[in-house]
Order: C-alpha cells, then sequence, then structure tokens
C-alpha cells in the first residue's frame, strides 16, 4: 500500500468529500480523508484516489470512458468501510485496493474491474465483472455463495 502523503487536490475539492449530485471531477490525483457518494460521481480523465478513511457509496462510482483501469482507488488503513450496507442499485467502476476495508452493498450491485478488500458482504443481485486485461487472478480465489433459512441462495 502506499503511503499517505497528501497534497493539494485537484478542482480545489475538500478531503472530506461529499457528492450528492451528479459530478464529473477532472482526471489526477486526490487525496482524501473520507468519500461518500450518494449520486453519481465520474471523471473526465485518468484518476488515482487515496483515501485515509471511510468510502460510504450508496450510488455510481465510474471511471473515465468507463475503462475500470482510469480510476485506482487505494483505502488505505484497516477497520475501514467501503460502500453502504443499506445501499441498493450501487455501480462500480474502478480498480480498487483495500485489504483493510470490508466491502457491504444491499440490492442491485454492479461491479466492474478489480477488488481487494477484506471481506465481501452483499445481498441480492449481485454482478461481479472481472477486467481480464490485469491478467489472471494472483492466489487462490474462493467465491461462496449464501443460501437463506428456505435454502435459497
Amino acid at each position: 500500500m502506499p503511503s499517505w502523503t497528501p497534497s493539494l487536490n485537484p478542482a480545489g475539492i475538500s478531503q472530506n468529500y461529499v457528492v450528492n449530485s451528479s459530478t464529473t471531477l477532472p482526471g489526477g490525483t486526490y487525496w482524501l480523508s473520507s468519500l461518500t457518494v450518494s449520486s453519481v460521481l465520474s471523471f473526465s480523465g485518468k484518476a488515482t484516489l487515496y483515501v485515509n478513511g471511510d468510502i460510504d457509496l450508496s450510488g455510481t462510482l465510474t471511471a473515465f470512458n468507463s475503462i475500470p483501469a482510469n480510476l485506482v482507488i487505494y483505502q488505505l488503513g484497516s477497520s475501514r468501510t467501503f460502500g453502504n450496507s443499506g445501499g441498493n442499485d450501487m455501480d462500480i467502476t474502478a480498480y480498487v485496493i483495500a485489504p483493510g476495508a470490508n466491502f457491504a452493498a444491499k440490492n442491485n450491485l454492479v461491479f466492474r474491474g478489480s477488488g481487494f478488500f477484506n471481506s465481501i458482504d452483499v445481498k441480492n443481485n449481485a454482478d461481479f465483472f472481472y477486467d481480464e486485461s490485469l491478467g489472471l487472478a494472483k492466489n487462490s480465489v474462493t467465491v461462496v455463495q449464501v443460501k437463506d433459512q428456505a435454502g435459497h441462495a
């Protein structure tokens, strides 16, 4: 993981950034203490986000030209949250490196790219699309499908 060495953000955005309406930020490197997205956040060029705090996502987070490699997110620290356990219709297009974060989504998640999390907890209708331009996934990958009390997957 990279070190936390914050500097000024493009467009002068705050390190505690909140998106409540559809927003397009310029490409560049962003240093954030927290990120909250309840609408659509996209980028007009390649971007890298270093987030030293929680990422509360209940909307859309998408890379420039909808190419996952154009948005890399490093979530630093341990015992972090990425997503929102009550978040419906979450849509992510990015490479996310967050080994100390617990990813959570409720209904209708679409995740394009790659994600490295401590844990993943999703409820109904989650679609994960791995970006094959990364090559083969390293190490072993385990996918566990959990059934409810009635035995439904």
